[in-house]
Order: C-alpha cells, then sequence, then structure tokens
C-alpha cells in the first residue's frame, strides 16, 4: 500500500516537472476551435467541382440573357420593318385610289386652233381627239331624304349626290355656276350625248367674241366626254378636261364633273332622272352626311 501511494506521487511530480519547463519556454498549444476554420489555401474537391459548376451556370445563364436580349433586338427591328413596309403600302393603295377618283389629272394640254384664241372666231371649230374615258367611282357616303335613282346638287358644298339605297348615296365633286348664273329648282333628265357639239348661247358670244358658233365633240370642248340634258333648258350636267375647276364656281349654270365621273353616272341614271338643284343641304341632312368608303 505504501509503494503504491509512493508510485502515484512520484508520477505526479514527474508530469509537473515535464509540463513546467515547456510553458516556461513559450510553447502553444492549439486550442481545438482553430481546427474547426477552414483553411482559404485548401478546398476539398467537392467543394472545387461545386464552385465550379456554380461558375458555368452563371456564365450559362448570362449567354442565355445575351441571346434572348439579341432575340428581342432583332424581333423590333423585324416589327419595325414590317410597319414600314405596311405603310408603304398603304400609302401606295391610298395614291392609287386618289388616282383612280381624280380623272384626267394629266391630259393633252394640246391648246385648240388658234383662231379661237384671238380675233374673230370661225363658225365651226374641231374640238379635238376623243380619247377613250374609263368610268371612275366616287365615294359612297351616308345621305337621306329622297328617293333612290334621284340626284340632289349641294351649291353650296359643290357636291353632286346619286341616290343609292338604304340611306346612302354616291358623292361626286362638281363646279357650280357663278355668282349671277346660279339657279335652283327641279328638273329631269331628257337626253344624254356622248362626245356632244357645243353651241355658245348668243348671250355668252356676246360676253365673249371669240367663241365659235359650233365645237363639235372632243377633249377641247367644254361639255367634255358626256353631256345630261336638264329639262328643255341649256343647263346640263357635263364633263370637262378642265379639273382645276372642279370645286369652283366657275361655270355659266350648269355643273361641270370630271370625265369619268360623269361616265360613271350616265351608267346609273337615264332619262326622266330627276335633279334637285339646292342652294344648300338642309341641315338634318349635312349633319348626317358622312363618308362610308
Amino acid at each position: 500500500m505504501v509503494f503504491r501511494v509512493f508510485g502515484a506521487l512520484l508520477a505526479l511530480l514527474g508530469v509537473a516537472l515535464t509540463a513546467a519547463p515547456a510553458q516556461a519556454q513559450g510553447v502553444y498549444y492549439y486550442e481545438p476551435d482553430y481546427y474547426d476554420e477552414p483553411d482559404p489555401y485548401y478546398q476539398p474537391r467537392a467543394e472545387r467541382w461545386a464552385a465550379r459548376r456554380a461558375a458555368q451556370r452563371r456564365r450559362a445563364r448570362r449567354a442565355r440573357l445575351r441571346a434572348e436580349r439579341r432575340f428581342m433586338r432583332e424581333e423590333l427591328q423585324r416589327q419595325r420593318r414590317a410597319d414600314r413596309r405596311r405603310a408603304e403600302r398603304r400609302r401606295e393603295n391610298r395614291r392609287r385610289r386618289e388616282a383612280r377618283q381624280r380623272p384626267e389629272r394629266r391630259v393633252n394640254r394640246e391648246a385648240p386652233p388658234r383662231q379661237v384664241r384671238r380675233g374673230k372666231s370661225p363658225d365651226i371649230v374641231d374640238g379635238g381627239p376623243k380619247p377613250r374615258i374609263a368610268p371612275v367611282r366616287p365615294p359612297i357616303v351616308r345621305f337621306t331624304g329622297y328617293k333612290r335613282g334621284e340626284i340632289v346638287i349641294d351649291t353650296a358644298g359643290r357636291r353632286l349626290y346619286y341616290i343609292l339605297s338604304r340611306g346612302r348615296a354616291y358623292s361626286y365633286p362638281v363646279a357650280v355656276g357663278k355668282a349671277g348664273f346660279q339657279w335652283f329648282g327641279t328638273k329631269r333628265i331628257t337626253r344624254t350625248a356622248k362626245w356632244p357639239d357645243w353651241r355658245p348661247p348668243a348671250s355668252m358670244r356676246k360676253r365673249k367674241p371669240h367663241l365659235p358658233k359650233l365645237m363639235t365633240g372632243g377633249l377641247w370642248n367644254p361639255l367634255g366626254y358626256k353631256a345630261l340634258y336638264l329639262g328643255s333648258s341649256l343647263y346640263r350636267i357635263h364633263g370637262t378636261a378642265n379639273a382645276q375647276s372642279i370645286g369652283q364656281a366657275a361655270s355659266s349654270g350648269c355643273f361641270r364633273m370630271h370625265n369619268g365621273h360623269v361616265e360613271h353616272l350616265s351608267r346609273l341614271v337615264g332619262v326622266g332622272a330627276k335633279v334637285h338643284v339646292l342652294r344648300r343641304l338642309p341641315r338634318r341632312i349635312a349633319r348626317l352626311t358622312r363618308r362610308l368608303q
């Protein structure tokens, strides 16, 4: 028993003697927390692979975003090009429609014979060439208050309306009589003539001595391609090659139309059709009148 106690004391004394010099020499004993911190210069293989896969995913995401932006940019450019092409087609179609509705804008402006323009005119003058004139369809507007097949002329508005069914009408631009030559009332169409001859009345020849007694039908003839005679009077609805006068108060009581428009109108109306010449349209009709086509 004594020996056992003595041996234990010696062991404790040895441990104390060996630990004291080490602590005295400044030996650092690492704490367990130090081993829990990661080494910045060392990364396990699994973590390296995870970081590499994350970098690959980031690169793929950036490439996908770049591709999407490039696709959206190209799609926007394609859309803008398509919009420009559609706008150009609309402008071209509008120009074609206007060209069809504006006949004889550029016609043969060859002057009539010189003796018609100065000095005393001969009794008979040639009216010029007789080209083929195609009908030109005018726009359709809302119009009520008159029967189908009748013609209404709005002197103040410089328009001629041919009444269709279901509250619609063709709307033609016309030239009306000058101040002092306008008239109003109701007439019927008594006859139609193609490339009609023109015989200026005596009162007109008195005002304009250079006018001939007769001008044969043709492009230079003031009556144009066709004439619709109103009753037994000297007034007519006729064509003209002078497109600049349409929409003006420029005639001596007749109603001028484009040659293409008068051809279109003559195919719709016949002898006996009623023509109403108004100073202006009634307010209730003018308020409803608007373009449909």
